[in-house]
């Protein structure tokens, strides 16, 4: 009996930090987490969703918020506030070999954002460096001129100098 106890301590202490930890096996439940913590302002835990190389840029994003001390639920940097957490909808994650991208779509305005994923250590974390920021960036202005200058959808006349 008392080879069983110090056995199903150990048992139990695997299931439950199995459990209650975070789910970083599959990109989409690493992705919401990591989503979740930054509409929070709470960078410490949105670091244990990213990679090792969007450490300096989440510290950078810290930075700023302590410094403006904002406490609106704005969001102007990649990320969704609270509100729009409730309206988002989650595509299925693309994976090609260590990296996956996801589309997350905010149904209320229509906008969708691509994120990236990489697996480090067997754990999918979000890539919010400055490379991804930037594709994320180039993306939703690349979508907005699309949209605007969709010269396909525009009723124009064939001359667009107004000549014969």
């Amino acid at each position: 009996m008392k080879k069983i106890i110090p056995f199903l301590m150990i048992a139990a202490s695997v299931v439950l930090f199995s459990c209650g930890g975070k789910d970083s096996s599959d990109p989409k439940a690493s992705l919401a987490k990591f989503l979740e913590a930054m509409s929070k302002k709470d960078v410490k835990t949105a670091k244990l969703y990213a990679t090792e190389s969007s450490t300096s840029m989440l510290d950078l994003m810290e930075i700023g918020m302590k410094a403006d001390n904002d406490t609106s639920d704005s969001s102007n940097d990649g990320t969704f506030t609270a509100e729009e957490l409730k309206t988002i909808e989650y595509g299925e994650p693309k994976i090609v070999g260590d990296k996956a991208t996801i589309a997350v779509t905010n149904k209320k305005k229509n906008e969708t954002q691509t994120f990236q994923l990489k697996k480090e250590k067997d754990e999918w974390k979000v890539a919010f460096d400055k490379q991804a920021i930037m594709e994320m960036g180039k993306d939703s202005m690349e979508k907005t001129l699309n949209d605007t200058m969709n010269l396909d959808k525009m009723d124009l006349p064939a001359d667009p100098a107004g000549g014969q």
